[in-house]
């Protein structure tokens, strides 16, 4: 029994030894057990706060990518910050309570970062995304009004079209065009307004006339008589000799004492056609007296007072040098020519020439000016050349230029070397031809510091260089053969009173006063444009004004008219006026390369049957649409008015490839007509009228219906640069 107890003791000792050993062993069995749940919540909240702030990322990455798309932000950093701060600003974004905090760090557009922290119990994690914002330029152009919305939105845009007759404006494929009422007046017309101005505002200006060739009237020569001087030996200076040559005449044999210079005047009775071998020099005047004789001075005439030829019907006088008179300068009636040939011919005071048969002068007439009550003393007056008029170089008169009667005969060109210089004026009664200057030389011009006024008709008149003048340029009569190579400009008015018939200028028309053509204008080419700071006259039928060169324009300050019909015109680039603009008869052949800007109204009074326009119509106030019919009329572009558009008649053929719009209203009202019209879209800022007389008649429904194919303007002002987005890599922790 002993034993047994023995035993028992014995085995109890084992089995709390193993009770302790196990709970030995089991405690860190136990604390790894639980050391490991920790770790796989921790773990799981860490890979929540991670999903978190990778959502919170991606969303604002979405956005971003979503605003630039649409360009509903510019992406500038306050921008960029309201973008995330609404998308932390949304609650359970997620579930449980849980959104993501999305920051923005960083500062200029190339360096940021999109900050997306989440949170999980007590663990956070965290997501930097780099990327960088090109911002963009909103520019001006027409793209910015044609989004939903806009004043070119939708097909049609207005408040209302009146009622019943929305049907009759159609696709091409038939369907009723949608209509957008949603823009409110307030904000149509400040975006028509800001539209309509940056179109507006790319009229070209009238030409400015003050850029005329800065040429004045050649300086007179002085008296050169110094050179026929002597040492007077009691003074000791330079002088004439004493007295004056009694008068006197030349004779065979006789001893010219002519030839001595003479401080008083001298006074030649010519007998005969001996040649003067000499200078004939006076410090007073020097008068020549020939009856039917020739006279031939082989040297320079000259004197310090007047010069007289008293000439009376001689056949020709010679003079191979220069004439230079102190004062005025006078030729009396002569059969034959008047040759200087190798010098000029001058004069301090006035000029005059009495009727001879040819006048020719080696270099260059130049005279002063003398101003009195005497009609001839006008500065040069040339008083009847009846075969020829010849000068070498220069025709300059410090006064008036005038050609009374006739100047030239028939066949027989008269010519003027270089340039015509007036001080005052130029004015030809009348010539049969006429040239001015060269190809060759660069100084070739017609330029006056006052009045020109050509006053009877010519056979042909060719300039080579501009016309130019201070004042106002008259063409009294028929211009039917004129080519100036070069400009013609006035800082006064330019008048064509007569028949155009064929004039060619190789440079454009402009003027600071009104152009007017008072007269039918058959055939003009222009290369340049028609331009005047006041206003532009087409009284009179227009049957062929092409105008050549890209650009070159209609301008006026003021007002254009076109008061009769148009035949045929060309004009590559706009008809541009700061007043209205009237067509007020038929309009056919008529090609506007450019647009046509109104700032008062725009009038078409009659049948437009041929006006294509390649660009636009803008008008700032209303137009007034044809009392007769439409039958061809063709817009490139848009036709905008800041007033309304009211057509009176019948608009079969009118094709406007982009929208027609107003401030006000768009009124058909007459029969649209059998051959619909078309529009890129329409618009109006009150209502778009259609009163079709026959519109109740079912027989004729089908045919009265405009076209309409949304085309919204595009180009215009400066063009838009869209923001651009770019991610780099991920950051986490």
């Amino acid at each position: 029994m002993k034993i047994v107890s023995a035993e028992r003791g014995s085995a109890l000792v084992l089995v709390l030894f193993f009770v302790v050993l196990i709970g030995l062993l089991s405690t860190p069995l136990l604390f790894s057990t639980r050391q490991g749940q920790l770790n796989t919540i921790r773990g799981e909240q860490s890979e929540r706060a991670y999903y978190l702030a990778e959502t919170g990322a991606l969303i604002a990455q979405r956005a971003l990518y979503e605003a630039v798309r649409h360009e509903q932000y510019r992406l500038t950093p306050d921008h960029l910050n309201s973008i995330i701060q609404r998308i932390s600003a949304v609650p359970d974004v997620l579930y449980d309570s849980a959104s993501p905090q999305v920051t923005l760090e960083g500062g200029p557009n190339d360096n940021l970062q999109l900050v997306s922290t989440g949170q999980s119990k007590a663990i956070s994690r965290t997501i930097r995304l780099n990327f960088s914002v090109n911002p963009g330029t909103p520019g001006d152009g027409a793209d910015k009004y044609s989004v939903p919305g806009g004043i070119f939105g939708q097909e049609a845009v207005t408040p209302t079209i009146t009622a019943g007759k929305l049907q009759i404006f159609k696709r091409p494929d038939g369907d009723i065009i949608a209509q957008d009422d949603t823009v409110p007046k307030a904000k149509y017309d400040a975006d028509f307004t800001e539209y309509f101005n940056a179109q507006f505002n790319q009229n070209p200006a009238p030409l400015d006339p003050v850029a005329i060739p800065a040429a004045s009237p050649l300086r007179v020569p002085e008296t050169p008589l110094n050179v026929y001087t002597y040492t007077n030996p009691d003074t000791n200076k330079l002088m004439l000799k004493a007295g004056s040559l009694a008068p006197y005449a030349l004779s065979p044999g006789s001893s010219n004492p002519v030839c001595t210079p003479s401080a008083g005047s001298v006074i030649i009775h010519l007998s005969n056609s001996d040649p003067i071998n000499c200078d004939i020099v006076s410090g007073g005047d020097i008068t020549i007296n020939s009856n039917w004789n020739n006279l031939s001075v082989n040297g320079n005439i000259i004197a310090a007072g007047k010069i007289t030829f008293n000439t009376n019907w001689a056949n020709a006088v010679t003079v191979q040098k220069n004439i230079i008179s102190g004062k005025t300068l006078s030729v009396g009636n002569m059969s034959g020519k008047f040759h200087v040939v190798n010098g000029s011919m001058s004069s301090k005071e006035n000029i005059l020439f009495e009727q001879m048969s040819a006048l020719e002068i080696g270099e260059s007439l130049i005279s002063g000016f003398l101003s009195t009550a005497n009609a001839d003393s006008t500065g040069i007056k040339f008083n009847q050349i009846g075969d020829r008029l010849s000068i070498g170089k220069d025709l300059s008169s410090q006064g008036y230029i005038y050609f009374s009667k006739q100047l030239g005969g028939w066949g027989t060109e008269n010519k003027i070397g270089q340039a015509l210089l007036a001080g005052k004026g130029v004015y030809f009664e009348g010539f049969r031809r006429l040239a001015i200057g060269s190809p060759n030389n660069s100084l070739s011009m017609f330029r006056s510091q006052g009045t020109v006024t050509f006053n009877a008709n010519w056979d042909k008149l060719e300039i080579w260089g501009p016309i130019a003048a201070d004042k106002d340029i008259f063409f009294n009569n028929s211009v039917n053969d004129m080519t100036v190579h070069g400009a013609i400009r006035s800082d006064g008015r330019i008048t064509f009173n007569n028949t155009v018939s064929g004039l060619t200028v190789q440079g454009p028309i402009a003027a600071t006063g009104h152009v007017m053509f008072n007269n039918t204008l058959s055939s003009a080419r222009v290369s340049g444009s028609i331009s005047s700071k006041g206003s532009i006259t087409f009284k009179s039928t227009v049957g062929g004004l092409n105008l050549l060169g890209a650009g070159s324009s209609i301008l006026a300050g003021s007002g254009i008219l076109f008061q009769n019909t148009i035949t045929g015109l060309t004009v590559p680039g706009s008809l541009g006026s700061d007043g209205s603009i009237t067509f007020a008869n038929t309009i056919a052949g008529t090609e506007i390369g450019g647009s046509i800007y109104s700032g008062g109204t725009l009038t078409l009074s009659n049948a437009v049957d041929g006006l294509q326009i390649k660009g636009s119509i803008y008008t700032n106030s209303t137009v007034i649409g044809s009392s007769n019919t439409f039958p061809n009329m063709t817009v490139d572009g848009t036709f905008l008015s800041k007033g309304s558009i009211e057509f009176n008649n019948s608009i079969t053929g009118l094709k406007v490839g982009s929208y027609m719009a107003t401030m006000g209203d768009i009124n058909f009202k007459k029969d649209i007509g059998g051959s619909p019209p078309s529009f890129g879209g329409l618009s109006a800022g009150r209502q778009i009228g259609v009163f079709p007389s026959y519109y109740g008649n079912p027989e004729f429904r089908n045919r009265t219906v405009v076209r309409v194919e949304r085309n919204p303007p595009t180009g215009g002002g400066s063009p838009s640069s869209p923001p651009t987005i770019e991610f780099g890599g991920w950051q986490a922790r």
